[in-house]
């Protein structure tokens, strides 16, 4: 089922930690699907070492050349979006300045100019390291993918035996071998009052209830070593049978989702049916859907199902990403094939391990 015995390991391992200065996956993402085919097809032309061209004296095929600038100044300024010549230039504010010229294509979209002012206020993270140009790959190596990680069939692994260390289940085995490894100690077991706060903080998110500690407490230090498990599971089987549990839960998914409730960009017009899919996230983990079903429902749900209004409601994963909303006739289409290419990747992304 769903929420017990798979979605809460799958967040885990998505949930991450960042060292001081990296730039989040996200924001690595906004880069990759927005900005580097932005400037591959408008600026790479007239400012790339890969073209022989460095049009005052600019290349921007490179993570150091964009930040260099060039004979007007600065192109990009991390976290400063006005001081950056590049969005100077692109937003037509000097004459003297406008690129891409308009002999070349002229102005670029407000969308565009939008993307490219976001990138450098979110501190312009760009994983185009060295002097030289990534070239694009040519070929994909179809059987170098399938060795990607999480297309690998399931296997059953023996844990490791950990002499010498206290293992209450098989997971303990793993990490007590890591530690070992790493030559770190058990933390001392925690007491009955800081358990009853990690589960609940962890599976609803919220503080527990004063008396609620004291009963736990009361129970959990009269029991012997033996029933004290119990103790824990059933406080445990309580609160995932809470409404709370799949609000907390929930939020980690949505995110993975690109939920939210309106379009994005400059107009950022509310979305009033929005609920609906969150409302189905909130069922789904409060209802041990399968996973199996989970995913189908929202890649597919209204063709799967169709008299079914939770899978349609589960749809709305596949329209959860930001949206144009003002957008002339002539780029419908490329809008469209945006929102394409945003559905596939957030597939990938939220599903495949990719």
């Amino acid at each position: 089922m769903i929420a017990r015995y798979f979605l809460l390991p799958l967040l885990s391992a998505v949930t991450f930690s960042l060292r001081a200065g990296e730039p989040a996956k996200e924001q690595l993402d906004f880069f990759e699907s927005k900005i580097r085919p932005l400037l591959a097809d408008k600026c790479y032309k007239c400012h790339s070492v890969e073209s022989g061209k460095s049009k005052g004296e600019l290349t921007l095929d490179t993570r150091e050349g964009a930040r260099r600038g060039g004979e007007s100044g600065l192109a990009v300024v991390p976290g400063d979006a006005e001081k950056s010549i590049l969005i100077k230039a692109v937003s037509y504010a000097d004459s003297d300045l406008e690129m891409p010229p308009r002999k070349e294509g002229g102005k670029l979209t407000d969308t565009q100019i939008a993307d490219l002012a976001a990138w450098i206020k979110m501190g312009a993270p760009d994983p185009r390291a060295g002097t030289a140009p990534v070239a694009a790959k040519k070929e994909v190596d179809v059987e170098a993918g399938k060795k990607w990680w999480s297309f690998q069939p399931l296997r059953h692994v023996q844990p490791p035996l950990v002499a010498g260390r206290k293992i209450d289940n098989s997971a303990d085995a793993f990490i007590l071998q890591k530690l070992g490894e790493k030559k770190l100690a058990q933390n001392p077991e925690a007491s009955a009052r800081v358990l009853i706060r990690r589960f609940y903080f962890d599976l609803i998110g919220l503080p527990p209830p004063t008396e609620e500690v004291e009963k736990f407490v009361g129970e959990y230090e009269a029991a012997s070593v033996e029933n004290r498990q119990s103790k824990i599971e059933n406080l445990v089987d309580r609160l995932l049978a809470s409404r709370h549990y799949g609000e907390r839960w929930g939020r980690h998914w949505l995110d993975l989702a690109r939920f939210a409730e309106s379009h994005g960009y400059e107009q950022d017009y509310d979305r009033a049916s929005a609920f609906h899919y969150r409302d189905f996230v909130i069922q789904a983990l409060n209802a041990d859907l399968p996973y199996d079903q989970f995913v189908k429902w929202q890649i597919a749900g209204d063709e799967l199902e169709p008299d079914n209004l939770l899978a349609w409601k589960a749809t709305g994963f596949l329209a959860a990403g930001t949206h144009a909303t003002q957008i002339t006739a002539n780029q419908a289409e490329k809008e469209r094939y945006d929102e394409l290419d945003d559905m596939v990747g957030t597939i990938g992304t939220s599903m495949l391990g990719l």
